[in-house]
Protein backbone atom coordinates (compact mmCIF):
# COMPACT_ATOMS: atom_id res chain seq x y z
CA UNK A 1 0.00 0.00 0.00
CA UNK A 2 1.18 3.53 -0.79
CA UNK A 3 2.62 5.45 2.15
CA UNK A 4 0.68 8.23 3.80
CA UNK A 5 0.92 11.61 2.05
CA UNK A 6 -1.13 14.58 3.18
CA UNK A 7 -0.83 16.26 -0.22
CA UNK A 8 -2.05 13.11 -1.95
CA UNK A 9 -4.95 12.74 0.49
CA UNK A 10 -6.11 16.32 -0.10
CA UNK A 11 -5.71 15.99 -3.88
CA UNK A 12 -7.80 12.83 -3.99
CA UNK A 13 -10.37 14.35 -1.64
CA UNK A 14 -11.22 17.05 -4.16
CA UNK A 15 -10.61 14.95 -7.29
CA UNK A 16 -14.36 14.58 -7.86
CA UNK A 17 -14.70 18.40 -8.02
CA UNK A 18 -17.80 18.45 -5.85
CA UNK A 19 -18.44 21.64 -3.96
CA UNK A 20 -20.10 19.83 -1.07
CA UNK A 21 -16.75 18.25 -0.15
CA UNK A 22 -15.29 21.75 0.17
CA UNK A 23 -18.12 22.59 2.59
CA UNK A 24 -17.62 19.51 4.75
CA UNK A 25 -13.86 20.04 4.76
CA UNK A 26 -14.39 23.65 5.89
CA UNK A 27 -16.52 22.53 8.86
CA UNK A 28 -14.06 19.80 9.85
CA UNK A 29 -11.10 22.19 9.62
CA UNK A 30 -12.94 24.83 11.70
CA UNK A 31 -14.20 22.43 14.37
CA UNK A 32 -10.98 22.15 16.44
CA UNK A 33 -10.80 25.95 16.76
CA UNK A 34 -14.45 26.56 17.70
CA UNK A 35 -15.96 30.01 18.10
CA UNK A 36 -17.72 32.03 15.42
CA UNK A 37 -15.59 30.45 12.71
CA UNK A 38 -17.85 27.39 13.07
CA UNK A 39 -20.94 29.41 12.20
CA UNK A 40 -19.25 30.77 9.08
CA UNK A 41 -18.11 27.29 8.06
CA UNK A 42 -21.73 26.09 8.30
CA UNK A 43 -22.81 28.85 5.91
CA UNK A 44 -20.05 27.81 3.51
CA UNK A 45 -21.17 24.18 3.82
CA UNK A 46 -24.81 25.03 2.99
CA UNK A 47 -23.82 27.18 -0.01
CA UNK A 48 -21.52 24.45 -1.34
CA UNK A 49 -24.28 21.86 -0.91
CA UNK A 50 -26.71 24.04 -2.89
CA UNK A 51 -24.17 24.73 -5.64
CA UNK A 52 -23.70 20.98 -6.18
CA UNK A 53 -27.32 20.75 -7.40
CA UNK A 54 -27.99 17.07 -8.39
CA UNK A 55 -31.37 16.98 -6.63
CA UNK A 56 -32.31 13.56 -7.99
CA UNK A 57 -29.15 12.05 -6.50
CA UNK A 58 -29.75 13.81 -3.20
CA UNK A 59 -33.29 12.45 -2.93
CA UNK A 60 -32.10 8.94 -3.80
CA UNK A 61 -29.49 9.14 -1.02
CA UNK A 62 -32.04 10.37 1.53
CA UNK A 63 -34.10 7.22 0.94
CA UNK A 64 -31.06 5.13 1.91
CA UNK A 65 -30.57 7.01 5.19
CA UNK A 66 -33.66 6.62 7.38
CA UNK A 67 -31.64 7.49 10.48
CA UNK A 68 -31.80 11.17 9.46
CA UNK A 69 -35.44 11.27 10.59
CA UNK A 70 -34.27 10.78 14.17
CA UNK A 71 -32.48 14.12 13.90
CA UNK A 72 -35.49 15.70 12.22
CA UNK A 73 -37.76 14.44 15.01
CA UNK A 74 -35.36 15.70 17.69
CA UNK A 75 -35.29 19.17 16.16
CA UNK A 76 -39.08 19.20 15.76
CA UNK A 77 -39.40 18.60 19.51
CA UNK A 78 -36.94 21.42 20.20
CA UNK A 79 -39.05 23.61 17.90
CA UNK A 80 -42.25 22.55 19.66
CA UNK A 81 -40.67 23.53 22.98
CA UNK A 82 -40.56 27.12 21.71
CA UNK A 83 -44.34 27.43 21.87
CA UNK A 84 -44.70 26.56 25.56
CA UNK A 85 -41.65 28.57 26.63
CA UNK A 86 -42.30 31.88 28.35
CA UNK A 87 -38.82 33.20 27.43
CA UNK A 88 -39.25 33.45 23.65
CA UNK A 89 -35.97 35.29 23.14
CA UNK A 90 -33.88 32.50 24.67
CA UNK A 91 -35.99 29.89 22.88
CA UNK A 92 -35.38 31.63 19.53
CA UNK A 93 -31.64 31.71 20.16
CA UNK A 94 -31.55 28.00 21.00
CA UNK A 95 -33.65 27.14 17.95
CA UNK A 96 -31.14 28.93 15.73
CA UNK A 97 -28.19 27.40 17.57
CA UNK A 98 -29.53 23.85 17.28
CA UNK A 99 -30.37 24.19 13.60
CA UNK A 100 -27.06 22.37 13.15
CA UNK A 101 -28.84 19.17 14.29
CA UNK A 102 -31.06 19.48 11.22
CA UNK A 103 -28.77 20.95 8.56
CA UNK A 104 -25.63 18.81 8.76
CA UNK A 105 -27.40 15.40 8.93
CA UNK A 106 -29.69 16.34 6.02
CA UNK A 107 -26.77 17.55 3.91
CA UNK A 108 -24.64 14.46 4.52
CA UNK A 109 -27.57 12.03 4.24
CA UNK A 110 -28.33 13.42 0.78
CA UNK A 111 -24.83 12.81 -0.55
CA UNK A 112 -24.85 10.62 -3.71
CA UNK A 113 -21.57 8.94 -2.67
CA UNK A 114 -19.47 8.55 0.47
CA UNK A 115 -16.14 7.42 -0.99
CA UNK A 116 -14.30 10.41 0.52
CA UNK A 117 -15.40 9.78 4.11
CA UNK A 118 -12.06 8.30 5.13
CA UNK A 119 -10.16 11.25 3.66
CA UNK A 120 -12.42 13.74 5.44
CA UNK A 121 -11.64 11.97 8.71
CA UNK A 122 -7.94 12.14 7.86
CA UNK A 123 -8.26 15.88 7.31
CA UNK A 124 -9.88 16.32 10.71
CA UNK A 125 -7.20 14.29 12.51
CA UNK A 126 -4.42 16.26 10.81
CA UNK A 127 -6.02 19.62 11.70
CA UNK A 128 -6.41 18.51 15.32
CA UNK A 129 -2.73 17.45 15.36
CA UNK A 130 -1.74 20.90 14.06
CA UNK A 131 -3.92 22.53 16.72
CA UNK A 132 -2.24 20.43 19.43
CA UNK A 133 1.20 21.48 18.17
CA UNK A 134 0.14 25.15 18.25
CA UNK A 135 -1.12 24.73 21.82
CA UNK A 136 2.14 23.06 22.90
CA UNK A 137 4.16 25.93 21.40
CA UNK A 138 1.86 28.47 23.06
CA UNK A 139 2.28 26.67 26.41
CA UNK A 140 6.07 26.64 26.06
CA UNK A 141 6.07 30.37 25.26
CA UNK A 142 3.85 31.09 28.27
CA UNK A 143 6.08 28.96 30.50
CA UNK A 144 9.21 30.80 29.34
CA UNK A 145 7.56 34.10 30.23
CA UNK A 146 5.96 33.12 33.55
CA UNK A 147 7.96 30.08 34.72
CA UNK A 148 4.62 28.62 35.82
CA UNK A 149 3.89 25.00 34.87
CA UNK A 150 0.15 25.69 34.88
CA UNK A 151 0.60 26.86 31.28
CA UNK A 152 0.64 23.20 30.25
CA UNK A 153 -2.69 22.28 31.86
CA UNK A 154 -6.42 22.88 32.01
CA UNK A 155 -8.01 26.10 30.71
CA UNK A 156 -4.67 27.91 30.42
CA UNK A 157 -3.55 25.23 27.98
CA UNK A 158 -6.89 24.79 26.18
CA UNK A 159 -6.76 28.18 24.48
CA UNK A 160 -9.49 27.79 21.84
CA UNK A 161 -12.39 26.28 23.79
CA UNK A 162 -13.61 24.81 27.09
CA UNK A 163 -11.40 21.93 28.22
CA UNK A 164 -14.18 19.31 28.15
CA UNK A 165 -14.98 20.03 24.50
CA UNK A 166 -11.28 20.17 23.66
CA UNK A 167 -10.72 16.76 25.27
CA UNK A 168 -13.73 15.31 23.42
CA UNK A 169 -12.51 16.49 19.99
CA UNK A 170 -8.97 15.25 20.64
CA UNK A 171 -10.37 11.89 21.79
CA UNK A 172 -12.31 11.58 18.52
CA UNK A 173 -9.12 12.33 16.60
CA UNK A 174 -7.33 9.72 18.74
CA UNK A 175 -9.87 7.07 17.73
CA UNK A 176 -9.38 7.95 14.06
CA UNK A 177 -5.58 7.93 14.33
CA UNK A 178 -5.34 4.60 16.15
CA UNK A 179 -7.79 2.94 13.77
CA UNK A 180 -5.92 4.18 10.73
CA UNK A 181 -2.60 3.11 12.25
CA UNK A 182 -3.86 -0.46 12.47
CA UNK A 183 -5.75 -0.56 9.19
CA UNK A 184 -3.13 0.36 6.59
CA UNK A 185 -2.02 -3.09 5.38
CA UNK A 186 1.41 -3.00 6.97
CA UNK A 187 3.02 0.19 5.64
CA UNK A 188 5.61 1.08 8.32
CA UNK A 189 5.82 4.78 7.54
CA UNK A 190 2.06 5.26 7.61
CA UNK A 191 1.72 3.25 10.82
CA UNK A 192 4.47 5.27 12.46
CA UNK A 193 2.90 8.60 11.50
CA UNK A 194 -0.51 7.64 12.85
CA UNK A 195 0.91 6.20 16.08
CA UNK A 196 2.92 9.40 16.61
CA UNK A 197 -0.25 11.46 16.14
CA UNK A 198 -2.12 9.16 18.54
CA UNK A 199 0.57 9.70 21.17
CA UNK A 200 0.27 13.47 20.73
CA UNK A 201 -3.49 13.21 21.18
CA UNK A 202 -3.13 11.13 24.36
CA UNK A 203 -0.76 13.67 25.88
CA UNK A 204 -3.10 16.54 25.01
CA UNK A 205 -6.11 14.85 26.58
CA UNK A 206 -4.09 14.44 29.77
CA UNK A 207 -2.92 18.06 29.61
CA UNK A 208 -6.51 19.23 29.28
CA UNK A 209 -7.06 17.97 32.86
CA UNK A 210 -10.62 17.16 31.82
CA UNK A 211 -11.71 14.37 34.13
CA UNK A 212 -14.27 13.13 31.62
CA UNK A 213 -11.58 13.25 28.94
CA UNK A 214 -9.03 11.31 30.99
CA UNK A 215 -11.58 8.69 32.02
CA UNK A 216 -12.85 8.57 28.44
CA UNK A 217 -9.42 7.40 27.28
CA UNK A 218 -10.32 4.06 28.83
CA UNK A 219 -13.03 3.73 26.19
CA UNK A 220 -10.51 3.96 23.37
CA UNK A 221 -8.45 1.01 24.61
CA UNK A 222 -11.05 -1.74 23.94
CA UNK A 223 -11.71 -0.37 20.45
CA UNK A 224 -8.03 -0.41 19.53
CA UNK A 225 -7.47 -3.81 21.20
CA UNK A 226 -10.25 -5.31 19.09
CA UNK A 227 -8.84 -3.68 15.96
CA UNK A 228 -5.38 -5.10 16.76
CA UNK A 229 -6.95 -8.50 17.29
CA UNK A 230 -8.35 -8.31 13.75
CA UNK A 231 -4.87 -7.38 12.49
CA UNK A 232 -2.85 -9.92 14.49
CA UNK A 233 0.30 -9.40 12.46
CA UNK A 234 0.67 -5.98 14.11
CA UNK A 235 0.74 -7.36 17.63
CA UNK A 236 4.27 -8.77 17.53
CA UNK A 237 5.69 -5.84 15.57
CA UNK A 238 4.30 -3.15 17.82
CA UNK A 239 4.25 -4.99 21.15
CA UNK A 240 7.50 -3.40 22.39
CA UNK A 241 6.70 0.21 21.41
CA UNK A 242 3.14 -0.21 22.66
CA UNK A 243 4.32 -1.39 26.09
CA UNK A 244 6.84 1.45 26.33
CA UNK A 245 4.20 3.97 25.31
CA UNK A 246 1.75 2.53 27.82
CA UNK A 247 4.37 2.80 30.57
CA UNK A 248 5.15 6.43 29.72
CA UNK A 249 1.45 7.34 29.64
CA UNK A 250 0.91 5.59 32.98
CA UNK A 251 3.77 7.54 34.57
CA UNK A 252 2.45 10.81 33.16
CA UNK A 253 -1.07 9.99 34.30
CA UNK A 254 0.16 9.23 37.83
CA UNK A 255 2.10 12.51 37.90
CA UNK A 256 -0.95 14.37 36.61
CA UNK A 257 -3.15 12.95 39.36
CA UNK A 258 -0.58 13.86 41.98
CA UNK A 259 0.01 17.44 40.80
CA UNK A 260 -3.26 18.71 39.39
CA UNK A 261 -5.99 19.79 41.81
CA UNK A 262 -8.77 18.98 39.35
CA UNK A 263 -7.63 15.38 39.11
CA UNK A 264 -7.06 14.86 42.83
CA UNK A 265 -10.57 16.11 43.62
CA UNK A 266 -12.11 13.39 41.44
CA UNK A 267 -12.73 11.22 44.50
CA UNK A 268 -14.63 13.96 46.34
CA UNK A 269 -17.91 12.86 44.74
CA UNK A 270 -17.74 9.77 46.97
CA UNK A 271 -17.95 11.98 50.08
CA UNK A 272 -21.28 13.73 49.63
CA UNK A 273 -21.90 13.58 53.37
CA UNK A 274 -19.31 16.33 53.87
CA UNK A 275 -20.48 18.49 50.94
CA UNK A 276 -22.84 21.44 51.15
CA UNK A 277 -24.99 22.74 48.26
CA UNK A 278 -23.61 26.27 48.67
CA UNK A 279 -19.94 25.38 48.24
CA UNK A 280 -18.93 22.04 46.74
CA UNK A 281 -16.31 20.60 44.42
CA UNK A 282 -17.43 20.45 40.76
CA UNK A 283 -18.01 16.70 40.86
CA UNK A 284 -20.19 17.10 43.95
CA UNK A 285 -21.98 20.07 42.37
CA UNK A 286 -22.99 17.83 39.48
CA UNK A 287 -24.64 15.40 41.86
CA UNK A 288 -26.57 18.24 43.50
CA UNK A 289 -27.60 19.54 40.07
CA UNK A 290 -28.74 16.11 38.90
CA UNK A 291 -30.89 15.80 42.01
CA UNK A 292 -32.64 19.07 41.16
CA UNK A 293 -32.96 18.03 37.50
CA UNK A 294 -34.77 14.83 38.48
CA UNK A 295 -37.09 16.96 40.59
CA UNK A 296 -38.02 18.95 37.49
CA UNK A 297 -38.45 15.76 35.46
CA UNK A 298 -40.93 14.43 37.99
CA UNK A 299 -42.99 17.61 37.56
CA UNK A 300 -43.11 17.53 33.73
CA UNK A 301 -41.76 14.20 32.48
CA UNK A 302 -43.38 14.14 29.03
CA UNK A 303 -43.23 17.71 27.71
CA UNK A 304 -40.30 19.17 29.62
CA UNK A 305 -39.99 22.77 30.77
CA UNK A 306 -39.62 24.27 27.29
CA UNK A 307 -36.69 25.10 25.02
CA UNK A 308 -36.34 28.63 26.37
CA UNK A 309 -37.23 28.11 30.03
CA UNK A 310 -34.97 25.25 31.08
CA UNK A 311 -32.13 27.49 32.34
CA UNK A 312 -34.53 29.71 34.27
CA UNK A 313 -36.32 26.85 36.05
CA UNK A 314 -32.98 25.23 36.91
CA UNK A 315 -31.77 28.45 38.51
CA UNK A 316 -35.00 28.70 40.50
CA UNK A 317 -34.31 25.21 41.85
CA UNK A 318 -30.70 26.18 42.66
CA UNK A 319 -31.91 29.21 44.62
CA UNK A 320 -34.46 27.13 46.56
CA UNK A 321 -31.81 24.49 47.38
CA UNK A 322 -29.21 27.05 48.47
CA UNK A 323 -26.81 26.18 45.62
CA UNK A 324 -25.21 29.61 45.47
CA UNK A 325 -22.18 28.61 43.36
CA UNK A 326 -24.30 26.86 40.73
CA UNK A 327 -26.68 29.82 40.67
CA UNK A 328 -23.90 32.40 40.32
CA UNK A 329 -22.27 30.46 37.46
CA UNK A 330 -25.60 29.75 35.69
CA UNK A 331 -24.86 26.03 35.42
CA UNK A 332 -26.91 23.78 33.16
CA UNK A 333 -27.47 20.14 34.14
CA UNK A 334 -23.95 19.07 33.08
CA UNK A 335 -25.52 15.95 31.58
CA UNK A 336 -26.94 16.13 28.06
CA UNK A 337 -29.38 13.28 28.59
CA UNK A 338 -30.90 15.05 31.60
CA UNK A 339 -30.73 18.42 29.84
CA UNK A 340 -32.71 17.07 26.87
CA UNK A 341 -35.28 15.43 29.14
CA UNK A 342 -35.73 18.53 31.32
CA UNK A 343 -36.03 20.85 28.33
CA UNK A 344 -38.04 18.86 25.77
CA UNK A 345 -39.44 15.81 27.50
CA UNK A 346 -39.17 12.04 27.44
CA UNK A 347 -39.66 11.61 23.67
CA UNK A 348 -36.71 13.89 22.94
CA UNK A 349 -34.54 11.80 25.27
CA UNK A 350 -35.69 8.60 23.54
CA UNK A 351 -34.79 10.01 20.10
CA UNK A 352 -31.34 11.04 21.35
CA UNK A 353 -30.76 7.55 22.78
CA UNK A 354 -32.03 5.96 19.55
CA UNK A 355 -29.42 7.89 17.56
CA UNK A 356 -26.70 6.40 19.76
CA UNK A 357 -28.24 2.92 19.73
CA UNK A 358 -28.53 2.91 15.94
CA UNK A 359 -24.99 4.22 15.56
CA UNK A 360 -23.47 1.61 17.86
CA UNK A 361 -25.41 -1.27 16.28
CA UNK A 362 -24.50 -0.14 12.75
CA UNK A 363 -20.85 0.20 13.76
CA UNK A 364 -20.79 -3.31 15.21
CA UNK A 365 -22.58 -4.88 12.26
CA UNK A 366 -20.25 -3.21 9.74
CA UNK A 367 -17.14 -3.65 11.93
CA UNK A 368 -16.55 0.08 11.68
CA UNK A 369 -14.37 0.55 14.74
CA UNK A 370 -13.70 4.25 14.19
CA UNK A 371 -17.45 4.89 14.26
CA UNK A 372 -17.87 2.69 17.32
CA UNK A 373 -15.09 4.58 19.08
CA UNK A 374 -16.72 7.89 18.23
CA UNK A 375 -20.11 6.89 19.65
CA UNK A 376 -18.47 5.54 22.81
CA UNK A 377 -16.39 8.69 23.33
CA UNK A 378 -19.11 11.26 22.73
CA UNK A 379 -21.74 9.18 24.54
CA UNK A 380 -19.48 9.07 27.59
CA UNK A 381 -18.78 12.83 27.49
CA UNK A 382 -22.51 13.57 27.31
CA UNK A 383 -22.84 11.99 30.76
CA UNK A 384 -20.82 14.81 32.36
CA UNK A 385 -21.42 17.82 30.11
CA UNK A 386 -24.42 19.25 28.26
CA UNK A 387 -22.43 19.09 25.04
CA UNK A 388 -25.35 20.00 22.76
CA UNK A 389 -25.74 23.39 24.45
CA UNK A 390 -22.60 24.77 22.79
CA UNK A 391 -21.54 25.08 19.17
CA UNK A 392 -18.51 22.81 19.47
CA UNK A 393 -20.56 19.95 20.90
CA UNK A 394 -23.46 20.43 18.46
CA UNK A 395 -21.19 20.47 15.42
CA UNK A 396 -19.15 17.46 16.57
CA UNK A 397 -22.22 15.37 17.37
CA UNK A 398 -24.18 16.20 14.22
CA UNK A 399 -21.26 16.13 11.79
CA UNK A 400 -19.52 12.92 12.87
CA UNK A 401 -22.75 11.01 13.46
CA UNK A 402 -23.91 11.88 9.95
CA UNK A 403 -20.46 11.27 8.47
CA UNK A 404 -20.25 7.77 9.93
CA UNK A 405 -23.86 6.79 9.21
CA UNK A 406 -24.43 8.32 5.76
CA UNK A 407 -24.78 5.89 2.88
CA UNK A 408 -25.15 6.88 -0.78
CA UNK A 409 -26.21 4.90 -3.89
CA UNK A 410 -22.61 4.59 -5.08
CA UNK A 411 -21.26 3.62 -1.67
CA UNK A 412 -24.00 1.08 -1.01
CA UNK A 413 -22.62 -1.15 -3.75
CA UNK A 414 -18.94 -0.67 -3.00
CA UNK A 415 -16.76 -2.08 -0.27
CA UNK A 416 -14.40 0.51 1.14
CA UNK A 417 -10.68 -0.11 0.93
CA UNK A 418 -10.59 0.78 4.63
CA UNK A 419 -13.17 -1.48 6.31
CA UNK A 420 -12.76 0.05 9.75
CA UNK A 421 -13.48 3.52 8.36
CA UNK A 422 -16.11 2.54 5.82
Amino acid sequence: MRAFSLRSEVTQLFAERRWSLVGYAAVLAALPFGGTVLSWSLIVCILCWLVDWNWSGKLASLRLNPWVWLFVGLYVLVFAGYFYSSDKETASFKLLQKLVLLVLPLCLASEPATRNRSRLLTLFAVVVALMCCVLELHAVWSFVQTRDGVAFFYDVYSYFMHTSYFAMLVSIALVIALTKAVDNNGDKRTTGIWFAMATLFCVNVLQSSSRAGVLGLALVVPVVAFALWRRRRFVARWLGPALIGLLLLTVMLAWLFSRQTRMTTLAYANHMDTATPAHAESGQVRLFIWREAFGLIRQRPFTGCGTGDVDQVLEERYAAAGMTDALAKHYNTHNQYLQTWVANGLLALILLLLIFAYGVLRSLSERNYAALGFFLVIGFHLLFESMLERREGLFAFALFTALFLCRGPAAAQEKSSSPMLS
